[in-house]
């Protein structure tokens, strides 16, 4: 068991993890992919202890604890990473800030006070018992309801209220507020935490293939349908509602392109990823997840979909083009249509029950018959499970069997949490459930039934909409197809009277009664009257029409006994009743044929307006469309030029062995290539940074240089030593955008070690060259091909009489040294010793000639000349030797 105040290291290469409060030691196994320790510990962390878990990371190289950590937020648990200001290494604490799960950033100094503050906070010391301190009913709750909808403008107010306060309760401990009133006050002053607790609730659990199970039966059972059912179309579509990072998103679509590739199909997959949270959309679209995700992903689909990038994985290009990530409040915006599978999983456990009935609704809408609906654990399709037929018994995969109509969309009432208004019972009480609420409506429809005569509710059409009462005696309903029109179940006599009626209650918006109608059937004969009224249903606006039959008292004479006055009376009468009725029956259809045939006329006259301007509006609309069809093919030719572009780019930049760094007009970085890393710690998160940021011996004078060409525009071209004795090339030049204005500066380093190490070791021999000279006892002067002194030593020096540093390049032949021939004539050009030595490329020997010095004196001397050279094979330079003959004072 975990005891308290006690500190435990898991050892290298293995595993630790938590079950039931203990800890389990366990060896890595190398077929699992990268040894993750820190993330395998946090998920079991967070699976065992749920709310109640606290996960820190502290500083570390590379991305290890990044899917622990989101596993603890978002179980209800606190996260806290080192503040990257005093982590020695910032590796993992970065990528656990970049995750966005992070409550608090701070050194570890500060840690222990933070989280004692937050365990001890009530609403946090509480969790355990799993009792809250707010309620439902809590008016301030509400309150927060309202703030986050108008802020946000999405509605939680029917997801489940347990979710809701625990998520609530959780930010009031982090932000150190004890009661709900100063919360409520703490989020109208900081509107950032409207947004941080909006998160919160947002939280969604997902991961690459969780429920491993029911992906394999998805891969193995139901994939291969979905190709089989749109062999026609050749088009997948799938809605993954719900998607938070993306992480199902990009499963299904690579299960999809696996079956797609081993099975040669030609089909287009369409993945439609939508969720209300932003930030997570962003994220998914991006497509960079963590090193962990090797754990999840079998290593096939990692190396086949997936890029290697420092510290992560990033989802390849045309894997990423098949996912349209969009924002969407399934409750309020349009669903898609024509889906073959829905994935959208551990939502529905979040909502109430009406709420999850208006998401069936939608499904049963957007999917395709024979379409697929993949839900998570815990959740069922409700009231709809004769739309959905379940593919497996323990798998949540369901079957649809036939489109259903457009949902309705209802508007709520926002006061707060849903709750039964006659009995006061929530949605989700247990003590209250649909099948006692069926029983209810039942009992009220017996009692009416009984107290009441034959009511009818018809439309403004005279569809029937409902009876109350006994309909039999009154309304007939003939044999075939059945007809709802009141007007053809009642007796010629009453369908007329109807008829009249319905059209008095519509245009007078009030009551009629018709009374003493007689009815003569082939048994008896009654009297009738029939009270009509305008009715407003309470789920809507319109209005419909209660029809009332009441059967009077007045009787009938018996047979034999018949008053034939009375009864020719009556019946004249009742002939005098149907003739006005016929008339005023009559009146209004003509009226109302002489407003229709006007109001037709006017509509007419609008169409024939209308239609002239649709026809123009057609030719220019094919017009436009023409246009944008010739944009369209050439932005499409300049996509492909550019995809081309950047794929040649990419590559020259990855293939090229020279370093450069390209930086915009404020120094920050906006690309490098792979061989700079060689002398600079750059990852590919350093993008975007500025170049001051780092400490690198080689970058001392380069930030300068930087800001001078910036200033300038003139390139600066240095040598530099770097790491590990290596010589480097370095230009600093402008970066001239199109408008040949700077927008930034590119500096390369070539690598010229090994020249700058030859031209070292050169200038080495030359220095003990020189030296080996200077103490030759033998007078020595080495000039170039065209006789010009480049070295003499000191032997040299006495013999011509002057020092060595006046006759450096200086001509040996042509200077103020006077040499004669043997009878004290100048020498000729073309019998000088250098011209001979050229010109033989031999060596010379035993050339006799004389020298006066400048004190007069006289030499004569036997001068040896060896030339050298070239690879080239031409004279690179001459070495001459000069012997002392003869001496003359």
């Amino acid at each position: 068991h975990i005891a308290s105040n006690t500190l435990y290291l898991i050892p290298p290469k293995y595993f630790l993890t938590v079950f039931n409060g203990k800890l389990l030691l366990s060896p890595f196994d190398k077929s699992r992919g990268i040894h993750l320790p820190i993330d395998v510990f946090m998920l079991s962390l967070a699976e065992d202890f749920e709310s109640n878990a606290i996960g820190i990371i502290l500083s570390g190289t590379g991305s290890d604890g990044s899917i622990g950590i989101q596993a603890i937020k978002k179980a209800g648990g606190m996260t806290m990473a080192q503040d990257l200001e005093t982590a020695q290494f910032d590796g993992m604490p970065r990528s656990a800030i970049a995750t966005g799960m992070i409550d608090y950033t701070c050194p570890p100094d500060h840690m222990p006070e933070v989280i004692l503050n937050y365990t001890n906070h009530p609403c946090i010391a509480r969790n355990g018992t799993h009792q809250y301190a707010l309620s439902p009913e809590d008016t301030d709750l509400n309150k927060i309801l309202a703030l986050i909808r108008n802020h946000t403008e999405v509605d939680f107010t029917y997801y489940k209220p347990s979710t809701v306060i625990r998520r609530i309760e959780r930010r009031m401990g982090i932000v150190q507020v004890e009661s709900i009133r100063k919360y409520l006050h703490y989020l109208y002053e900081n509107n950032e935490e409207i947004n941080l607790l909006y998160r919160d609730l947002l939280v969604g659990v997902t991961r690459f293939l969780r429920d491993l199970d029911e992906f394999i039966f998805l891969n193995d059972h139901i994939i291969p349908k979905l190709f089989e059912n749109t062999r026609k179309e050749k088009q997948i579509r799938v809605w993954v509602a719900g998607t938070s990072t993306g992480e199902e998103a990009y499963t299904i679509v690579m299960l999809l392109n696996r079956y797609k590739d081993q099975a040669g199909m030609p089909h287009k997959i369409s993945v439609f990823a939508t969720d209300i949270d932003q930030h997570a959309l962003d994220k998914a679209a991006d497509g960079v997840y963590p090193e962990g995700i090797a754990n999840d992903l079998k290593s096939d689909l990692l190396e086949r979909y997936f890029s290697k990038i420092d510290n992560g994985f990033k989802v390849k290009s045309y894997i990423r083009e098949q996912v349209i990530f969009a924002r969407q409040n399934i409750f309020k915006d349009p669903p898609f249509t024509r889906i073959d599978l829905i994935t959208c999983r551990n939502l529905l456990i979040y909502l109430q029950t009406n709420l999850q009935k208006d998401v069936m609704d939608i499904f049963h809408f957007a999917l395709k018959d024979k379409g697929y609906l993949f839900l998570g654990t815990s959740e069922t399709v409700g009231t709809l499970s004769h739309n959905f037929l379940p593919m497996d018994k323990r798998i949540k995969i369901f079957q649809h069997t036939g489109r259903g109509a457009p949902p309705m969309k209802t508007k709520f009432v926002h006061k707060g949490f849903a709750t039964n208004m006659r009995t006061g019972y929530s949605d989700n009480d247990n003590n209250f459930s649909i099948k006692q609420k069926e029983q209810l409506e039942n009992y009220y429809q017996s009692i009416i039934n009984e107290i009441s005569q034959l009511s009818v509710v018809i439309d403004s059409f005279g569809m029937i909409l409902e009876t109350f009462g006994n309909p039999e005696k009154f309304l007939k309903f003939p044999l075939g197809k059945a007809r709802m029109d009141i007007k053809k179940l009642v007796p010629d006599k009453v369908s007329m009277i109807i008829s009249t009626g319905i059209r008095h209650v519509i245009n007078e918006k009030k009551a009629i009664t018709y009374r003493d109608l007689k009815i003569d059937e082939p048994n008896e004969a009654f009297f009738l009257d029939i009270h009509m009224a305008p009715i407003k249903m309470l789920s809507s606006n319109k209005e419909n029409i209660l029809v009332v039959f009441d059967e009077t008292s007045k009787t009938i004479p018996q047979d034999g006994q018949v008053d034939v006055q009375a009864n020719t009376d009556r019946h004249i009468l009742d002939l005098e009743k149907e003739i006005q009725y016929t008339r005023e029956n009559l009146q209004a259809t003509i009226e109302e044929l002489h407003t229709s045939n006007e109001e037709l006329q006017s509509t007419n006259e609008e169409l024939i307006s209308s239609n002239e301007e649709l026809q123009s509006t057609n030719e220019e609309l094919n017009s436009v469309n023409e246009e944008l069809n010739t944009v369209n093919s050439e932005y499409q030719e300049k996509v492909a030029e550019l995809y081309e572009t950047n794929n040649d780019l990419n590559n020259l930049i990855h293939s090229i062995d020279i370093g450069t760094i390209f930086l915009d007009k404020k120094l920050c970085i906006r690309k490098f290539t792979p061989a700079i890393t060689r002398e600079i710690n750059l990852l590919s998160q350093d993008i975007g940074r500025p170049l001051s940021d780092f400490s690198s011996s080689i970058l001392q004078n380069l930030y300068q240089d930087a800001r001078n060409v910036i200033d300038t525009g003139k390139k600066i071209e240095r040598t530099l030593r770097g790491k590990k004795g290596r010589w480097y090339l370095v230009q600093t030049l402008p970066y001239i955008e199109e408008r040949d204005e700077i927008g930034g500066v590119i500096m390369t380093m070539v690598d010229i070690s090994r020249e700058k190490n030859a031209a070292l070791k050169i200038e080495r021999q030359n220095d003990h060259l020189k030296k080996l000279i200077d103490i030759n006892p033998k007078a020595t002067i080495i000039t170039d091909k065209h006789g010009i002194i480049q070295n003499i030593n000191q032997a040299a020096e006495t013999i011509l009489g002057k020092p060595g540093k006046l006759l450096i390049n200086q001509s040996m032949i042509d200077s103020d040294i006077e040499f004669t021939d043997l009878d004290d004539n100048p020498i000729l050009s073309e019998n000088d010793p250098i011209n001979i030595v050229i010109k033989t490329k031999k060596p010379l020997e035993k050339y006799l000639m004389k020298i006066k010095r400048p004190d007069h004196s006289t030499f004569v001397l036997n001068v040896f000349g060896n030339p050298f050279f070239t690879i080239d094979d031409d004279i690179h330079g001459i070495v001459f030797v000069f012997e002392t003959v003869a001496h003359q004072q």
